[in-house]
């Protein structure tokens, strides 16, 4: 069911970041990057891998592929976080785009701008159920995201 919508949240993601974001905040010129789906089970909230792929353009085992599994292994070290842009740290290659569902599905994306990338997982939980849009705007509160989350989610068709 995730695969299927993720080249369309990907691009959609992109473009409104294009228009959103300053254009030195783009590595590249293509939309892409890796997706990674974690839950944590278990009263001791073991993590569990779902899946980890790559989504548009690009290069096999990129930074990106090292970056969503850093985030993805950071939130879930810190419990009472629903975004890893609480424990941001530029300067130690530590980035936003990781979210904690209330179900405790962690959403990873890495490639785009660190904003969109949480954009797009917030997006894609949004559209898979996971969470609300009161939950979805809290993400983007506690991070100071300056995309417009609502643009992004129309309904998907």
């Amino acid at each position: 069911m995730v695969a299927p919508l993720m080249p369309y949240i990907l691009d959609r993601t992109f473009e409104h970041a294009r228009q959103v974001l300053p254009a030195e905040s783009f590595r590249r010129q293509t939309a892409g990057g890796y997706i990674s789906i974690h839950r944590e089970v278990g009263d001791t909230f073991d993590l569990q891998h779902i899946a980890t792929w790559p989504v548009g353009h690009v290069p096999d085992r990129s930074e990106s592929w090292k970056t969503v599994i850093e985030k993805v292994n950071r939130l879930h070290q810190y419990v009472s976080h629903i975004t890893s842009w609480r424990s941001r740290d530029e300067e130690q290659a530590r980035f936003g785009g990781a979210v904690r569902t209330p179900s405790r599905i962690i959403l990873s994306f890495s490639g785009l701008p660190e904003y969109a990338d949480e954009a797009l997982v917030c997006h894609l939980a949004l559209h898979l159920k996971l969470v609300d849009p009161m939950w979805a705007l809290k993400v983007q509160v506690v991070s100071n995201n300056p995309m417009n989350f609502e643009t992004l989610w129309a309904p998907i068709s």
